[in-house]
């Protein structure tokens, strides 16, 4: 459906008379545009390797390389351990390893911005409201989220994040928070 959604999107270029491949081309782009950096000022674990100072192309190129890798194996080990667990679908469930997924994946994924990470607060917000012990998730998350817009000048007090160490250390305290979320998270998928 979503396939047949973005064609469907793309026949008025195509009536108009532009070539076949001009709606792809943003894609295209993308791939390449963010090879200079591991990390775009998001709260991502490479964050807390401090990954995004390297500047040398080849060691972005193989940890890119890794990234994408690690984050086929997180997934197949979530799918292949629920379907090992017999895990019953309910809607529960299936909201459960949504708000997982939607953080593990911008976390372990190389070249994520911050922005990656909106959808992941808001199914927090909504998994707290379905369990109300949780209600700490989406704080660590809108915490998470403040000190990766704090990158950006939005939040930027000069005692702490006026300079590149301070936004590295505040980009690093977001990762650990959004690792405690999946901490959590794993614990509830477990049980």
């Amino acid at each position: 459906v979503a396939f047949a959604t973005t064609f469907l999107t793309f026949l008025p270029l195509w009536f108009a008379g532009a070539p076949f491949t001009l709606p792809f081309m943003p894609y295209v782009r993308q791939l390449t545009g963010y090879s200079s950096s591991i990390n775009l000022n998001s709260t991502s674990m490479y964050a807390i390797f401090m990954w995004n100072s390297i500047t040398n192309g080849s060691d972005i190129k193989a940890l890119s390389t890794f990234g994408m890798i690690f984050t086929v194996i997180c997934s197949f080990v979530l799918i292949s351990t629920l379907a090992m667990k017999r895990v019953k679908v309910t809607y529960k469930s299936l909201f459960t390893i949504a708000t997982f997924t939607v953080l593990m994946v911008p976390f372990v994924m190389p070249h994520m911005h911050d922005r990656y990470f909106y959808l992941a607060e808001t199914f927090l917000v909504m998994y707290a409201c379905t369990k109300i012990n949780r209600i700490h998730l989406p704080i660590m998350q809108q915490v998470s989220g403040l000190f990766a817009y704090s990158c950006y000048g939005i939040i930027q007090p000069n005692w702490f994040l006026n300079d590149k160490n301070g936004q590295q250390i505040a980009l690093c305290t977001g990762a650990l928070l959004n690792m405690g979320s999946l901490g959590f998270l794993i614990y509830d998928l477990a049980h």
